[in-house]
């Protein structure tokens, strides 16, 4: 199918045309048919025009003649039946194509925008189910049966004057004058014109044969007129298709400012370190006023654990949202080795992250699956999977149920895991994947405190050599972190050790300590003796 941006250059109406080019067979088939059903009428009229005749023609003459237009009748009814039948069925099969491929390509254009693009308030999720369900579907109002009940029009037209000129030219030039008033009172005037015509021919049989000529020219013009705007009423409303059409046109021809799609687009990077880097960082999210990072710059170090902690809206998930690029900063940059996010690759860069939020979705597929989905661009044995659930501490509770590893987890699963269950399945997910930068948002916060420091323990192992910034409430995960970074309204307040941060008992984080209550001088214990799982 040819380029949206090809099609784009094209006008509106052509553009949508374009976009059903490959029901090409369907279009030129209902389009033939539908100007052969539009001589039906016109054709109906001049026979009822000829039966007038027949009044003054002999008995042998007139039954003889009945019966070859009784038959005339016969075959333009079943040939007008067959041409509506085929050019309905071609066009309602060429709409619903447009309407399925639309919708497939507006879906994949929404896949593709950044996240500030659903941020906008026109861009919610009923917005764009709108767009997909009724917009997608208006597009066919634009062609289809429109197009054939168009042409449906124009065969009319066409057959009308071609009889009614042969018939009787100047008549014809002379009733042409009076279409758009035939067009607009109907039929109540067609019969009115039928009934003074039938009483002419009948009063003056000596001027039949000029009658029947006028009657001709009357009747097709007539009924053809009526019948042409009979065609014209049964198209939609263009207008609002049109209107309906521009908003999905609209949205399929946006570029999204993040595009992952774009495999040449930014450079990848040979070799990771990990180091990362907020210098000077502004941010605001496009349906809010305030920023939410002013001027922020820290460092997280190839390899080190950091911590991202602060009061609720400090924007510490904001962070974790530059660093995955699901936005830009305003203001500043974040770095990668150097390097500006911006000028990397998307898809290289969220391959080497690996993110486990705090609301994990799971697809509707096995626990196998689920945690595999990690990485697509490999299979894994069993041995791999179930030791990303070892070390995610889920292994014996999926062996536990009925199923194992292929027990459904989706919405539609008779089997309903709890939070925390589901929490742990996407941490294997993020194991197996091996990435070299490692991302926590209140990942454990679903989790009990045993559960988390099992967890806990076998991550501070997985993590070792890859960068890991985690963002949590729940101080007691993160205190054994090589560095941690407090934010206050977005600024940065204060960094350090959780040594270093808890010796100023008048520092925002020694404050938060004693809110959780929490001992000032009190670290998680970590087992570092002996390692039981190998490493991934």
């Amino acid at each position: 199918m040819r380029t949206l941006t090809s099609i784009c250059r094209k006008p509106f109406f052509l553009r949508v045309l374009a976009l059903n080019s490959p029901e090409w067979c369907s279009i030129l088939l209902g389009s033939i048919t539908s100007l052969i059903y539009g001589a039906v009428t016109p054709s109906y009229a001049l026979i009822f025009a000829l039966v007038f005749g027949l009044f003054s023609q002999d008995i042998d003459s007139a039954e003889r003649n009945a019966r070859n237009y009784a038959i005339m009748v016969f075959c333009i009814g079943l040939a007008g039946g067959l041409c509506q039948f085929i050019s309905s069925y071609a066009f309602a099969r060429s709409g619903e194509a447009l309407t399925v491929r639309m919708r497939v390509m507006s879906f994949a254009t929404m896949l593709r925008q950044e996240m500030a693009w659903y941020d906008q308030e026109n861009n919610q999720h009923g917005a764009l189910v709108t767009r997909l369900s009724k917009d997608a579907a208006a597009l066919k109002g634009m062609t289809g049966v429109t197009i054939g009940a168009f042409l449906n029009a124009v065969g009319t037209l066409i057959a009308g004057l071609i009889i009614s000129f042969i018939a009787g030219w100047k008549l014809t030039l002379v009733l042409l004058c009076f279409t758009p008033l035939i067009v607009l009172t109907g039929f109540m005037l067609g019969q009115k014109i039928s009934k003074a015509g039938q009483k002419k021919v009948i009063s003056t049989h000596a001027e039949r044969g000029s009658m029947v000529s006028k009657a001709k020219v009357f009747a097709v013009i007539t009924y053809g007129t009526i019948a042409f705007g009979r065609s014209a009423s049964m198209v939609p409303n263009y207008s609002q298709a049109k209107q309906a059409s521009i908003k999905i046109m609209d949205l399929n021809s946006r570029q999204s400012i993040i595009d992952p799609d774009k495999e040449t687009e930014g450079i990848t990077l040979k070799k990771v370190g990990g180091t990362l880097e907020f210098r000077d960082v502004s941010f605001k999210y496009p349906s809010r006023k305030g920023r939410v990072l002013k001027n922020l710059s820290f460092t997280c170090g190839q390899g080190e654990a950091t911590a991202i902690v602060g009061p609720s809206g400090s924007g510490k998930s904001s962070c974790i949202a530059l660093l995955e690029r699901f936005y830009d900063p305003q203001q500043g940059a974040v770095l990668l080795d150097g390097h500006d996010l911006r000028t990397l690759n998307v898809k290289w860069l969220r391959s080497i992250i690996g993110l486990v939020q705090q609301e994990p979705v799971l697809f509707n597929l096995s626990i196998r699956d689920n945690i595999a989905y990690g990485d697509t661009t490999r299979t894994f044995t069993d041995a791999e999977i179930n030791e990303a659930a070892r070390l995610a501490d889920i292994h014996h509770t999926i062996i536990g149920l009925a199923q194992g590893y292929n027990t459904i987890c989706g919405t539609s699963s008779q089997v309903q895991l709890a939070g925390g269950q589901k929490q742990r399945i996407a941490i294997a997910r993020l194991l197996v994947r091996q990435p070299k930068i490692v991302l926590f948002d209140e990942a454990t916060s679903a989790l009990n405190t045993a559960v988390e420091e099992n967890i806990l323990r076998e991550l501070d192992r997985a993590r070792r050599d890859r960068t890991c910034v985690t963002v949590a409430h729940r101080l007691s995960t993160i205190r054994n972190s090589d560095k941690i970074v407090v934010l206050v309204h977005g600024r940065l307040n204060e960094q350090g050790t959780d040594t270093e941060l808890s010796a100023n008992s008048n520092g925002t984080y020694s404050q938060l300590l004693r809110a959780a209550g929490l001992d000032t001088t009190t670290k998680r214990d970590t087992d570092d003796s002996e390692t039981k799982v190998e490493h991934f």
